[in-house]
């Protein structure tokens, strides 16, 4: 089971629903990943157009509010995405329940993976957030980097560092630390449940940045 974590949604200049620049990344990550796992499988697949039509595991979408929107979600955006991509519907699993931020999004995975490990793709600065997590809600995990999965795709490993380098990244990274810090304390999420169910969806990192 595959859990890319998703990393919000907004609306455009067009007025229109679209995933942002970190959510897209996250699933690039997750294709390659299953890429990957189609090889280990078949090693032959690797000449194939599309290996990851072997043998796909589960992929999970959480229903996460697209920021400045009411009716919108990301895990409907990112679900078209993959399936733009000739990923199986049929392998594409979506809890309807909302969730705006990394604590809602992991306790709502608890009940379906029960004691499976659970792959989870997510960028490296949240990983100590989402490890604590994790150990607090019992998850049985691993964790997989989006900047580990794309290091050989040039141009999207590229992208990746040229957000990581931009000034205001670095705030975004003391936030990061701080909301670390602040989850081990808080074992049962009541900071960011409290703070999610009063301001809504956050916003995309790429807008904020």
């Amino acid at each position: 089971m595959i859990f890319p974590l998703p990393y919000s949604s907004y609306i455009n200049a067009h007025g229109e629903p679209a995933l942002s620049q970190h959510s897209i990344l996250a699933l690039e990550a997750t294709l390659e990943y299953l890429k990957w796992l189609a090889r280990s499988v078949v090693p032959s697949a690797s000449w194939r157009t599309e290996p990851w039509l072997i043998n796909d595991p589960k992929i999970v979408l959480i229903a996460e509010q697209t920021y400045g929107s009411k009716t919108n979600k990301t895990a409907d955006l990112m679900k078209q995405f993959l399936v733009e991509r000739k990923i199986d519907i049929q392998n594409i699993q979506t809890i309807d329940r909302a969730t705006n931020n990394t604590y809602e999004q992991l306790e709502a995975l608890k009940p379906i993976v029960d004691k499976k490990i659970v792959t989870l793709i997510a960028f490296a600065f949240h990983v100590p957030r989402i490890g604590v997590i994790a150990h607090h809600l019992k998850l049985n995990v691993q964790i997989l980097t989006v900047e580990e999965l794309l290091k050989d795709k040039p141009d999207l490993a590229n992208e990746i560092a040229k957000i990581n380098s931009l000034p205001k990244m670095q705030k975004v990274l003391r936030t990061e630390k701080a909301l670390t810090l602040l989850a081990k304390l808080d074992r049962l999420g009541l900071i960011p449940k409290t703070y999610s169910h009063m301001f809504g969806s956050r916003m995309p990192l790429a807008l904020y940045i």
